[in-house]
């Protein structure tokens, strides 16, 4: 995927704004829903932190489901608090049958409602392990 059709097709992901809808994705899904709880009150970091362990369901581009496993939320090393950035990077491990290839995904939680990010295999193993990158306006 060159940088244009990455930018197009969700790059905004990365840039999502402090608000609930727009903390989930930049260009949320048609049928997306906004989670209105208790975590609204909380940084980005902070809300997929409560999230870890827990099973997100999408498709494959041949339409194929998977269940994906919050495995870690990890900070930036290079994040600085004072300069309105959150940067972290959010870890999910999926089944070695079926693996996705990179690109822009809707996960569906149903704690979150769909959330539309760019997902790319990092690591093969015993599970395939995707890494999605955030760089958040707080």
């Amino acid at each position: 995927m060159n940088k244009r059709d990455f930018l197009v097709h969700g790059g905004g992901v990365l840039l999502s704004g402090a608000t609930m809808g727009a903390a989930w994705a930049a260009r949320a899904p048609a049928n997306a829903t906004p989670y209105e709880g208790a975590l609204t009150t909380m940084p980005q970091l902070a809300r997929w932190q409560t999230l870890q362990g827990l099973r997100f369901d999408c498709r494959t581009t041949l339409g194929r489901p998977v269940a994906l496993m919050l495995s870690d939320v990890i900070e930036s090393a290079h994040a600085a608090p004072h300069t309105g950035i959150e940067q972290f990077t959010l870890s999910f491990e999926g089944p070695r049958a079926l693996p996705l290839r990179p690109g822009l995904y809707t996960l569906q939680h149903a704690q979150t409602g769909d959330v539309a990010m760019y997902l790319e295999p990092v690591r093969h193993g015993e599970h395939i392990s995707y890494a999605a990158h955030f760089s958040l306006l707080t």
